[in-house]
């Protein structure tokens, strides 16, 4: 999955749920995601909202209002690093906020058969 390595990002609330997701900008860039995460963890309190973060095989339902509490994200802060990711499909947010598990390989979000020609791995 691709990783945002240029441009930046900002946090802006969602139209429909109010919940804090990221969009093009120039407030942060991807070196600093840590301290985005933090900012988006300290608005969420403040305004009491989620969230919007993709978390991959993670076992607690904690949701709120369509993204993930504060408390939850500052949880899964301390134990995966989080990621700018671009978008991997149609539909789904970009850029877009991660935290994926380094000790556990991540299956590749695919709707695509593999090719005859599809690296070997």
């Amino acid at each position: 999955m691709p990783k945002l390595i240029s441009g930046g990002v900002r946090i802006t609330p969602m139209k429909k749920s109010g919940t804090l997701a990221l969009a093009t900008g120039s407030d942060y860039q991807p070196d600093e995601v840590e301290n985005l995460v933090e900012d988006m963890i300290e608005f969420a309190k403040k305004e009491k909202v989620g969230i919007s973060a993709f978390i991959p095989d993670f076992e607690a339902k904690k949701m709120v209002d369509g993204g993930w509490s504060a408390k939850t994200i500052e949880e899964v802060s301390a134990e995966r690093e989080p990621s700018l990711m671009l978008s991997f499909r149609n539909g789904f947010p970009a850029p877009y906020l991660a935290f994926y598990d380094p000790e556990k390989k991540q299956k590749r979000p695919t709707t695509a058969k593999p090719s005859k020609y599809a690296r070997k791995r």
